[in-house]
C-alpha cells in the first residue's frame, strides 16, 4: 500500500473550522463513496483560495507517478481563439464540475481512496488533479462535438463557445449544441453561461467580431513580428517526444523556455515570461522559479500533458515541493504540478546556442534571499557535540572550535 505522510499541525480556528465542514461536505458528495478495503490512499490537504477561505484538495502526486501517460494532445489555444473572428454572435458555456461529469471505472475507484476525520473515501466520478484528466475529457468533447467544431462551436476542456453569422444561426447552433449535451449527460453551470453576445472572454482572451486586437497593438504587433524574425525559428515537438525546460527569476520577472533535442543539440519549441505583480516581487528566489513552471505549465498546458517534462535546474525544486512539511502556496503550487509527468536533472552544460543571451536562474544582483545558497568552505570548521539528553531548559550539545569547547 502506498501512502503520503503529512506532519500533524495544529491549524488555525478558521482553517480547523473548514477542515471539519469540508470532511462532512466529502461524505455527502454524490461523486464520493465511503470505502473500507484499499490499496492506495491519499492525503487530502488544506488550499488557501482567492478569497482567503479553505478549500480541500487531494494529493494524488504518489498516484499520479504510478499512472502511464495519456499523449492525448490538447487544442492550440491560440488557434481556438483567433478561430472565433469574424463571428458577430457567441454563447460562452462553462461545464458545471466538469471533470465530475465522467465516471470512473469501477476497478479504478479504488485507487482515488483518501482519508479525512470522517473516514476513508473515494471517487466514483474523475477527480481534478489526476495526470491524465485533461486528456480524458478533452477527448470525449472531440469526440461528442466532432461534427460541431471548427463549424460552429469551438472547445477547449470544459469551456465551450457557440459561434454564428446571423440571428437565425445561432438559435439553430444553440439547439444543436444542447442536443448534444443532453446525450452525453454533460450540465452546464449556469452562472458562468452567456447567450447571444458579441465579445465576451475565452481562455484568458476578451475576443469580439473584429479580433483580439486595438489599433495599437495592431501596430505593436507588426514592430514584434520584424524583431521576432530575427529570432531562431521555433521548432514543433514530435509526438511522446520528451521536452526541456529551463527556468529564470529576475527580481520583477519570470522566464521559461521549452525546448526539445534534435541531432544533439537543444532547439526553441516555445518561449514564456511575465512580470511579477504585488506580493510576487517579494518572493524568494525559489519561490519564483516554482511560480514559473506553475506559470509555464498554465500557459503550455497543451504540452505539459502531452509531453514529458525534463527541468533543468541547479536548485532543489524537487526536494523543496516533495517535503511532508511544505505549507501555503508552495504546497498549492506541488498539488498542481503533481498531475504532469515532470523530472528534475541538474544543469550541466547548455546544448543550444539560443541559451547564450537566456538570463541565469538567479541573477548575482538579485538582492532576495533564498532558503537554499550553495554551501561556502568554513575557514574555521568546528564540531557539534550532542549528549542525545534534553530538559525543559534546552538540550545538551557543545562547539568545539580551535582546541576550546564551548557551552
Amino acid at each position: 500500500m502506498l501512502t503520503s505522510e503529512t506532519k500533524e499541525k495544529k491549524p488555525g480556528t478558521r482553517k480547523k473550522q473548514s477542515i471539519t465542514r469540508g470532511g462532512k461536505k466529502v461524505g455527502r458528495h454524490r461523486h464520493n463513496e465511503e470505502f473500507h478495503y484499499h490499496g492506495w490512499l491519499s492525503n487530502p490537504v488544506m488550499v488557501k483560495k482567492h478569497d482567503d477561505s479553505w478549500g480541500i484538495c487531494v494529493d494524488f502526486k504518489d498516484l499520479n507517478k504510478a499512472c502511464p501517460k495519456d499523449g492525448y494532445p490538447l487544442p492550440e489555444i491560440d488557434w481556438k481563439v483567433e478561430s472565433l473572428c469574424g463571428y458577430p454572435f457567441k454563447c460562452f458555456l462553462d461545464a458545471y464540475k466538469g471533470y465530475h461529469q465522467i465516471k470512473m471505472a469501477k476497478e479504478d475507484e479504488e485507487k482515488t481512496a483518501f482519508i479525512t476525520s470522517q473516514g476513508v473515501f473515494c471517487y466514483s466520478k474523475m477527480p481534478f488533479g489526476l495526470k491524465n484528466a485533461g486528456a480524458t475529457y478533452q477527448r470525449l468533447v472531440d469526440k461528442a462535438f466532432q461534427k460541431q467544431i471548427g463549424r460552429n462551436l469551438e472547445v477547449y476542456v470544459d469551456d465551450l463557445v457557440i459561434k454564428s453569422r446571423t440571428e437565425h444561426e445561432i438559435i439553430r447552433d444553440i439547439e444543436d449544441t444542447f442536443k448534444t449535451l443532453r446525450e452525453i449527460n454533460k450540465k452546464l453551470n449556469l452562472k458562468k453561461c452567456t447567450f447571444e453576445i458579441e465579445e465576451g472572454a475565452f481562455l484568458g482572451y476578451r475576443v469580439n467580431t473584429e479580433g483580439i486586437m486595438t489599433a495599437e497593438a495592431e501596430a505593436a504587433f507588426k514592430e514584434m513580428k520584424k524583431l521576432i524574425a530575427k529570432l531562431p525559428t521555433l521548432t514543433a515537438p514530435m509526438e511522446r517526444e520528451e521536452l526541456i525546460v529551463y527556468l529564470a527569476a529576475a527580481r520583477k520577472a519570470i522566464s521559461i523556455v521549452l525546448m526539445t533535442e534534435r541531432e544533439a543539440k537543444q532547439v526553441p519549441v516555445y518561449f514564456v515570461s511575465r512580470a511579477l505583480q504585488g506580493l510576487e516581487i517579494n518572493y524568494t528566489s525559489m519561490e519564483k522559479l516554482v511560480l514559473a513552471l506553475v506559470h509555464a505549465s498554465k500557459r503550455l498546458k497543451r504540452y505539459f500533458q502531452a509531453h514529458t517534462i525534463i527541468v533543468i535546474t541547479d536548485q532543489p525544486i524537487k526536494q523543496i515541493l516533495s517535503r511532508p512539511e511544505v505549507v501555503g502556496r508552495l504546497q498549492k503550487w506541488s498539488i498542481k504540478l503533481g498531475e504532469y509527468d515532470i523530472k528534475y536533472i541538474p544543469r550541466t552544460l547548455v546544448k543550444g546556442q539560443i541559451l547564450v543571451d537566456f538570463i541565469v536562474e538567479r541573477p548575482e544582483d538579485d538582492s532576495l534571499k533564498t532558503p537554499i545558497e550553495a554551501e561556502e568552505e568554513l575557514l574555521d570548521p568546528w564540531t557539534l557535540l550532542m549528549d542525545g539528553s534534553s530538559c525543559v531548559d534546552g538540550s545538551g550539545a557543545s562547539r568545539k572550535e580551535q582546541n576550546s569547547l564551548t557551552p
